[in-house]
């Protein structure tokens, strides 16, 4: 939770097999800063497998909050803030 804004937005990334993570996290955030507002900027970027998905194939927000939640309550990480 943010003390200004409530919630904030956590950025899910999916590798391409062999990528590099710490430039395509500088690539997202770059790309997240020329493009959204701040309060719209997500606060890190977390690398996973794959997205969850709907029956439809939409991302499951849900599942994806879950995901995030039960990770920083077990305390297995907190998002990342490093963004260059």
């Amino acid at each position: 939770p943010d003390s200004r804004w409530g919630q904030r937005p956590l950025a899910l990334l999916v590798p391409v097999s062999g990528e590099d993570t710490e430039s395509l996290a500088r690539a997202a955030s770059e790309t997240c800063r020329s493009s959204l507002a701040g309060y719209k900027q997500p606060v890190g970027f977390r690398f996973v497998e794959r997205l969850p998905r709907l029956a439809n194939g939409k991302p499951d927000r849900r599942v994806a909050a879950a995901m995030h939640a039960r990770s920083v309550d077990q305390g297995h990480d907190a998002p990342d803030r490093s963004r260059t």
